[in-house]
């Protein structure tokens, strides 16, 4: 069998072909101690900025949005995914709304900065606390984001994308139990290996950032499929 290191040498694809999109599990991504980086940099020899967007405390809408975008650019050859939980609300100004940020004082808007004013945010945060007070449906979310996993795996057989990593982000990412049809679905939840609420890049120590980011491409160059654990701690 082919040793990962002489697979790496061939150096099988190239910057353009590495996408990785989720929430906060993958936003950090410019430095060389990043799990998305170390990815990329194995996967390409390439030192820029992973493609894609990690959009912290947002629904998996927002995901969806840039995965259409981003295929229209370039059809990806590796895509990796850090689901989130499925209860985030879903709309197109990719603010974090979900049942935790509406209630703070203040939201973060750094992916809308630009064109939302000081009053239409409030008008939106206000309409986000009701609709979790009043409307939510948990039986709802649930339904919804295993539909989003249905259309992802029909994209991927699309688009004829041969490496895709599945991760879920919380315990409750995937609240149905769905394994992919195509490419690697990881057993284990991000949640288990992280520091949640801690100032650490994408939750992780930079040792779980580096063992992640290694794991993760060794998968790749051996091609790995179905249900995978993890095991990095």
């Amino acid at each position: 069998m082919t040793s990962c290191k002489l697979v790496e040498k061939v150096m099988l694809f190239e910057y353009k072909d590495i996408l990785i999109l989720g929430d906060s599990f993958c936003e950090r991504r410019d430095l060389d101690s990043d799990w998305p980086m170390i990815v990329s940099r194995r996967l390409t020899g390439s030192n820029d900025i992973p493609r894609g967007t990690g959009f912290g405390g947002i629904s998996w809408w927002s995901v969806r949005k840039a995965l259409i975008k981003e295929i229209k650019l370039h059809i990806p050859k590796v895509l990796i995914f850090c689901h989130t939980e499925p209860n985030r609300l879903p709309h197109d100004y990719d603010i974090p709304l979900n049942s935790s940020s509406v209630f703070r004082e203040k939201l973060d808007t750094f992916h809308c900065k630009d064109f939302i004013s000081l009053d239409k945010l409030e008008r939106i945060k206000q309409a986000a606390r009701l609709y979790y007070e009043e409307l939510w449906s948990h039986d709802y979310c649930q339904w919804a984001q295993a539909s989003w996993f249905q259309e992802v795996d029909t994209l991927i057989e699309a688009y004829n994308i041969p490496y895709v990593i599945h991760m879920k982000c919380f315990a409750s990412s995937i609240s149905i139990p769905y394994i992919f049809r195509n490419g690697i679905t990881i057993k284990e939840d991000l949640q288990s290996i992280s520091l949640i609420g801690m100032e650490f890049r994408n939750h992780f120590t930079e040792e779980i950032n580096q063992k992640l980011g290694n794991r993760l491409a060794d998968l790749i160059l051996i091609n790995q499929t179905g249900l995978v654990d993890l095991d990095i701690t």
